[in-house]
């Protein structure tokens, strides 16, 4: 099965080690689904997490400025 994970799941799988972003997640390292993504896809990734940040507990917050 082939997989686009939208931008919101990404980030809901660090914040979250057992809810269900994080389980797609493993699976997609597992190799149990194919991650499909294309560069516009990466782009959102890397614009949203740009301006956001994950500290050493995982809790999502925004850059200090």
């Amino acid at each position: 099965m082939q997989v686009v994970l939208d931008t919101n799941v990404v980030i809901s799988a660090f914040l979250t080690a057992n809810g269900n972003p994080s389980k797609i997640l493993r699976m997609i390292l597992e190799k149990k689904f194919s991650f499909v993504y294309n560069i516009t896809i990466l782009a959102e990734y890397e614009g949203v997490m740009s301006r956001t940040k994950l500290d050493e507990t995982s809790q999502l917050r925004q850059p200090s400025h």
